[in-house]
C-alpha cells in the first residue's frame, strides 16, 4: 500500500511519481509485471457509485450502483484474470482520452442482458463524463472469498486522478 499524497504529490505530479514508480519496479530482477488497484482485493474492502445507463437521468434512473476498482493497464494480466471481449486498457487511455471501462460478466448480465455491451455508455451519479465500455472481464471475488459476485466496473488510472492517492500494489514475480 503506498499514498503518495500524503508526502504532497497531487495531479500531474501524482501521475509522474507512480509513472516513475512502474518504470522502476517493471525493471527490478525476477519482476515479470507490477501493477496496482485503488481496492485491495478480498480484504473486505470496497467502493461502489450509483450509475446511470443510457438514455436515464438522475432523476429517472432506479437506485443502481457497481463495484469500482481503478486499475493499471496490465492489471488483468498481471493479476491473471481471464479477459473475454474488447479490449483491454492502454497507456493511451490517459486524462487526454476519451473515458473509457471495463465491466465484469456480472455487470453485464445484471444491466445488459442479450445486449452487445461494447461501445455501450454509462455515467456515474454525480459525475458529467459518460464511461464508454470497451471490454468484458470475467468476475473474480473482489470483497471476500464467501461474498456473490457483485458488478465491477475498471477504470483505468491515468483517467482517475482524482481518486488516485492511495493504491494497492500486487507483483507478478
Amino acid at each position: 500500500r503506498l499514498d503518495p499524497e500524503d508526502a504532497g504529490y497531487k495531479d500531474e505530479r501524482l501521475l509522474q511519481f507512480y509513472q516513475q514508480l512502474f518504470s522502476s519496479l517493471d525493471h527490478l530482477p525476477g519482476v515479470r509485471a507490477a501493477t496496482f488497484g485503488r481496492i485491495p482485493l478480498i480484504a473486505n474492502s470496497n467502493w461502489f457509485n450509483d450509475f446511470l445507463l443510457p438514455g436515464e437521468t438522475e432523476n429517472t434512473a432506479p437506485e443502481r450502483d457497481t463495484m469500482r476498482q481503478v486499475v493499471r493497464e496490465n492489471y488483468f494480466a498481471t493479476m491473471e484474470i481471464p479477459f473475454l471481449t474488447g479490449r483491454e486498457f492502454t497507456v493511451k487511455d490517459d486524462q487526454h482520452a476519451p473515458s473509457v471501462g471495463i465491466v465484469n460478466q456480472t455487470f453485464v448480465s445484471m444491466f445488459f442482458p442479450d445486449q452487445e455491451v461494447l461501445g455501450k455508455r454509462v455515467r456515474l451519479a454525480g459525475d458529467k463524463r459518460e464511461i464508454e465500455i470497451i471490454g468484458v472481464a470475467a468476475d473474480t471475488k473482489y470483497e471476500s472469498q464467501r461474498e456473490d459476485i457483485k458488478p465491477l466496473l475498471y477504470t483505468p488510472w491515468q483517467q482517475e486522478v482524482a481518486e488516485l492517492g492511495e493504491m494497492y500494489f500486487a507483483m507478478r514475480t
